[in-house]
Order: structure tokens, then C-alpha cells, then sequence
């Protein structure tokens, strides 16, 4: 009886819902859609909506508990999830799938200048002048403490921690005025009875004349009440007030972001001078770390502690198994680009491939920063520290299309990583993201790995290689091949 309590698991809530809206076409929302329970005693939900969504069968939609046909065809269905994964496929396929991706630093920083920022101020009695972040310290805090939250619900609440901690901070350096002592009513000799007075120009016996404009009530018979002994209310000049300024410019802003909210989640500062300068047998790979993107380290090295192993190949990293086929066939790939001294050289040794973090890690979009570490090992060659790169590799060396390129692009900006090196296939997607997150970035796309070889460990970038430019597009000179060829 306690789920007919929850909305969701009443009956005909959607024939309850048309006849509150009064209305044939109105618009349902139905959140979190990818949550719904699902139900093996023949009443799934699911099933349901399927029939509801279906254009063909929705006009006469038979509610079976209320025994009731309505006709939802001129309804507005707008169904909203996290994880589309979680949804039966042939729901999807009644779905026009609109994807929203995770905010941008820039655009975070603008919802907190516009929206977050003054409703937190305001709602804690902070006023101009109080309490101010500038755009230097916004960013450091997006950066530091929200950086894995697609939207901004986490910056608000660090924002609200640390103006209910200044608030308080505040309120403690204000000095405190001594409390008088309540008033002692003093014993009179009986009067009249006590007369209020409320019209101008009356002159009672016994009572002073009464100004026109002011109201007089007389005390009752027996008591007379003292002069107010009451302090005056306390005025306080705002100037007098501590302020507090986050300045992006104040080298002690991080101390004093953690003094307010702790250790960060990420501590970008670390992140980003750990990979100024990569050392031989690592690579930056670009990932998609649930909803926001996250730069990698592929580290390659020759394992000595097994010599009977030779020409062993090995990963670690908490691995699932399309990532496991990527290492087979980035090592295959990267073969084409070795001598056979070369290739003998690693078949005398154990080499090991580590992926860092706990989390698990899947998917091919890193075949392309495999074959990269496993080159740079092998050929005694540093990869660039500003290059990251993303790309599923086939076996005849083509470069594949990924996803969650706003995201990826974003984890390498975040780090200050200026080039990327991208699937061609990914062009169209890249050019559509905001300028914002363009500038300062370079991004090459390539249509096999020889072209991200080249940009890795050549002298030059190949005409034959795409680039955006702070989101200038730069074609590519490519031969034109004539019919003969």
C-alpha cells in the first residue's frame, strides 16, 4: 500500500494530468526517464510508453486499469535521462535523441557571474563590497572544486559554504552592544480609568493636551511605565565591515579557497605540471570519464622483472575488454613504423603497458596514444608534453571516429594542453563547438596513423593533415588522384 503513496506508481496518472491541464495538447515532462523501475509481472512501464509514444497507436490509447480510451496523439512528450545506455532500444528508436553536453568552463563562469553569485550574496546578507570573487578566482574554484560536474549545481553549493562561513565570520567581529536592563514599572495612585486616545483635538481631564498628529495610550490605572530605557537600534556603517576578495591574481588564493571548502576534488595546478614533460614510453590519451572529459597517461616501459618473459606484452590499469583488443592492435600498427633491428630489440623484452587511476577504462578511442607510447619507447623519443591525442585504430592503420569530443576537448584545455591530434571523421563535430573553447586550442585531424606519427615525432606537420586553428580551419593539400591512378 506504501508505493500507491509515490506519484509515479499511481494509476491513470497521465489522464489525471490531461483533465488537471484542462487541455488535449499540452506538454508532459517526464524526468530521469532512464531511472524507471523496470517489472517482470507483465505491468512494465516501459511498454507502456512505448504505446503512448507511437504515433500509429497513440490516438486511441486504451488505459487498461481505468478502462478508459484517451487520445494522447496531439500531446508533447518531452522525456528527459543521463544515460540513454540504461533505456530499452526500441524506446529510443519512438525518440528524437537531443544530446546536451556537460557546461564549459566559460559557460559555468557566466551562470555564476549571472545567476549563482548574486541570489547566494543576497540570500546570506552579504552586500556589495562584502564579499567578491573576480574571474581569475571563479575559474580557479570551477576548476579546483566542480571540475567532474557537468552542470552547476555543486558550484552553488560551494559558493553557499563560503559565504554561510564568511557570513558567520562576519556577524562574530561585529562588536555587541550591552543589553539594558528591562524597564521596572513604578506603582502610581489610582486614577481615572485609563482612556485611549485617538481623535486630534480632545482634551481629557487628567491628561496632558495631545499633539494632533501623534497617537497617545494611556497606561492602565494603578501602573505607569517608566521612560523607555530601550538602547537605540544599532547602526552599523558597512565600512566598518571585514571584506573579503577571491583574486585569481593572489598567490594565496588556493589556500584560501581550501580554508573555506577543503581539499579540491582536482588539483589541476599538480595535473598540469606533471605532464609539462613526458617522460620516454608516455602519451596523453583523451577519455570520457562519465559526463565530463579527463586527460590520461598511457606509460609503456621494459618489465626486467620477469627476463624469462621475452617479448611478452602486458597492460594494467583496471582494463575492460574492447580496451584490451586496442592494445593488440595498436602494437600491430605501430610495427609498420619499425625497423626489424627494431622489432627484434622488443622481442628480447617484456614490455608493459599501464594505464593510471583505479577506475575502469574501456572503449578503442585509445588505440591511437597506445601505438604513439609504445613508438616513443621503442624509438627513444619523448612525446611533446602539450600534444594529447584521441583515435580508435584499425588494423590497416585508419584513424576511426570517437565520441565525447566537446568533453575531451575541454579535459585538454583545462590542463592548458594547446594541440590535439583527432580523427578526421570528428572534423564536422569539432567545428560546431563554441568559440570559446576553440581558442588557444590547435587541433589536427588525420585519416590514418601515419599522419599522427608524423605530427608526434617529425620535424613538420603533413599538408595532407586538417588543422583548426583558434577555430580557423585550415584545409588540407592533398594530391588529386586522376583516373589512370
Amino acid at each position: 500500500m506504501g508505493r500507491r503513496t509515490y506519484v509515479d506508481a499511481q494509476p491513470g496518472v497521465f489522464i489525471k494530468e490531461l483533465v488537471k491541464a484542462g487541455t488535449m495538447n499540452p506538454v508532459f515532462v517526464l524526468d530521469e526517464i532512464d531511472k524507471l523501475g523496470r517489472s517482470t509481472a507483465g505491468a512494465d512501464p516501459y511498454y507502456t510508453l512505448m504505446e503512448m509514444l507511437n504515433p500509429e497507436e497513440n490516438a486511441n490509447f486504451m488505459d487498461h486499469y481505468l478502462d478508459v480510451k484517451v487520445d494522447f496523439s496531439q500531446v508533447i512528450f518531452v522525456l528527459t535521462a543521463n544515460d540513454p545506455m540504461h533505456m530499452l532500444a526500441p524506446l529510443l528508436n519512438r525518440l528524437e535523441i537531443i544530446e546536451i553536453p556537460a557546461y564549459i568552463e566559460e559557460e559555468k563562469l557566466a551562470i555564476c557571474r549571472g545567476h549563482l553569485l548574486p541570489r547566494v550574496l543576497s540570500a546570506h546578507g552579504l552586500g556589495k563590497g562584502i564579499l567578491e570573487f573576480d574571474d581569475g578566482a571563479l575559474r580557479h574554484l570551477i576548476k579546483g572544486w566542480c571540475y567532474y560536474e557537468p552542470g552547476v549545481r555543486h558550484l552553488k553549493r560551494c559558493l553557499e559554504k563560503i559565504a554561510r562561513k564568511y557570513a558567520l565570520e562576519v556577524v562574530d567581529k561585529i562588536p555587541q552592544q550591552p543589553t539594558p536592563a528591562p524597564a521596572q514599572p513604578t506603582t502610581a495612585t489610582p486614577q481615572e480609568p485609563s482612556v485611549a486616545v485617538s481623535s486630534p483635538g480632545i482634551e481629557v481631564p487628567g491628561f496632558p493636551p495631545r499633539h494632533p498628529e501623534v497617537e497617545q495610550v494611556v497606561a492602565p490605572t494603578g501602573t505607569q511605565t517608566a521612560p523607555d530605557q530601550r538602547a537605540a537600534p544599532q547602526t552599523i556603517d558597512l565600512g566598518e565591515l571585514p571584506h573579503l576578495a577571491f583574486s585569481g591574481k593572489d598567490e594565496h588564493l588556493h589556500d584560501l579557497l581550501r580554508r573555506y571548502l577543503g581539499v579540491p576534488e582536482f588539483d589541476y595546478e599538480h595535473e598540469k605540471r606533471s605532464r609539462e614533460r613526458l617522460p620516454v614510453g608516455m602519451a596523453h590519451v583523451l577519455t570520457v570519464a562519465g559526463f565530463v572529459g579527463e586527460v590520461l597517461t598511457v606509460e609503456c616501459v621494459f618489465d626486467a622483472s620477469h627476463p624469462e618473459k621475452k617479448g611478452a606484452f602486458s597492460a594494467s590499469g583496471n582494463l575492460k575488454k574492447v580496451l584490451e583488443e586496442s592494445l593488440v592492435v595498436a602494437r600491430i600498427v605501430a610495427a609498420r613504423f619499425l625497423s626489424q633491428e627494431q622489432i627484434n630489440f622488443a622481442r628480447e623484452r617484456s614490455i608493459h603497458v599501464h594505464f593510471k587511476g583505479a577506475s575502469q577504462k574501456d572503449g578503442p578511442s585509445a588505440g591511437v596514444s597506445i601505438a604513439t607510447a609504445y613508438l616513443s619507447l621503442l624509438l627513444n623519443k619523448p612525446v611533446p608534453g602539450n600534444i594529447a591525442m584521441t583515435g580508435e585504430l584499425s588494423l590497416n592503420g585508419d584513424v576511426c571516429a570517437i565520441g565525447g569530443v566537446q568533453a575531451k576537448v575541454t579535459a585538454a584545455k583545462a590542463l592548458e594542453i594547446s594541440q590535439i591530434i583527432l580523427p578526421y571523421g570528428n572534423l564536422a563535430a569539432y567545428l560546431e563547438l563554441p568559440q570559446a573553447l576553440m581558442n588557444g586550442m590547435t587541433a589536427y585531424f588525420v585519416r590514418d596513423y601515419k599522419e599522427a606519427f608524423q605530427i608526434t615525432f617529425g620535424d613538420s606537420i603533413p599538408a595532407t593533415v586538417d588543422l583548426v586553428k583558434d577555430g580557423v580551419h585550415i584545409k588540407a593539400t592533398r594530391p588529386v588522384l586522376t583516373q589512370a591512378e
